[in-house]
């Protein structure tokens, strides 16, 4: 079995696997003939092969600003005090007069006195406004909905409406005009805080 690994292609010279490369002018070459010898037929290992670095392309685009809610809100409760007030009264005086008056007309008159609170109150919470840092948007409705939405950049004026009794009390109506020519309009009425909803309309405005 013969070690070697190479044949001199100028003089015919083996190459030994064993033997000590001969190097001059900073090639190696053959012992007789000093001719250039090809990189098999020594020992040396070849360079490792260096990976150039991928080009860096353009930034990625980064994600598009959510739209997240920022406040919710329904006509306040307070709007309705003065009728639930009346009920509440009428109720104590028909309980009493039930204790005077041997007729059952109390027994009907107190369901249907409580059945005008909880329709108003149904009304009053089937109505639901929200905020978002893009839109506005109003719906209506318990079992079907009426959804009405304006977009933030469309709004060109929003104007604050509040009775006496309403800054007393701190509610109000705040309306929304937009560049839409078919409902463009969103009426927020009776609101707690309308002052401070209308800030918060006009710093979404930017």
């Amino acid at each position: 079995m013969t070690d070697q690994t190479a044949t001199c292609a100028n003089c015919d010279r083996r190459i030994g696997r064993l033997e000590q490369p001969f190097q001059w002018k900073g090639n190696t070459v053959c012992h007789e003939c000093y001719e250039r010898l090809s990189r098999a037929a020594t020992d040396e290992p070849a360079p490792a092969a260096t990976a150039e670095a991928p080009t860096p392309g353009p930034p990625a685009p980064g994600p598009a600003e959510a739209d997240s809610v920022v406040w919710t809100g329904s006509p306040a409760i307070i709007r309705n005090a003065p009728l639930y007030t009346l009920v509440g009264l009428l109720c104590v005086a028909a309980l009493v007069l039930a204790f005077y008056i041997p007729w059952p007309w109390a027994t009907v008159a107190v369901p249907l006195l409580l059945a005008v609170v909880l329709v108003e109150e149904v009304q009053r919470q089937s109505v639901a406004y929200t905020i978002t840092t893009k839109r506005v948007i109003m719906e209506r409705g318990i079992l079907s909905k009426d959804r009405h939405e304006v977009r933030i950049s469309d709004i060109r004026e929003v104007n604050l409406d509040q009775t006496f009794i309403g800054r007393i009390f701190g509610f109000g109506t705040v309306g929304l005009d937009t560049a839409a020519e078919v409902g463009g309009e969103i009426q927020m009425v009776n609101i707690s805080s309308p002052r401070r909803v209308m800030e918060l309309l006009h710093s979404l405005r930017g």
